[in-house]
């Protein structure tokens, strides 16, 4: 991430504006390890939903208007 972005998407490499709503941190950590390094990605709803949907199994629905705030 360049220091001029705050939030920059992993998928497209452009800057997520606070208007983006839905936008997504996703934190990825070992799956064995409690206490073991963790890394944040941030995404664009719009590139969550295209990119991150579209790359998993028909059986792990995704949908990111679920992350929608109150």
């Amino acid at each position: 991430m360049t220091a001029e972005l705050r939030y920059q998407c992993c998928y497209c490499d452009k800057e997520i504006e606070v208007a983006d709503r839905c936008a997504l941190r996703v934190t990825v950590s070992g799956l064995w390890s409690d206490d073991g390094p963790l890394q944040d990605l941030f995404a664009h709803s719009q590139c969550a939903a295209d990119k991150l949907a579209a790359g998993l199994s028909r059986t792990v629905p995704f949908d990111v208007e679920t992350f929608e705030p109150d």
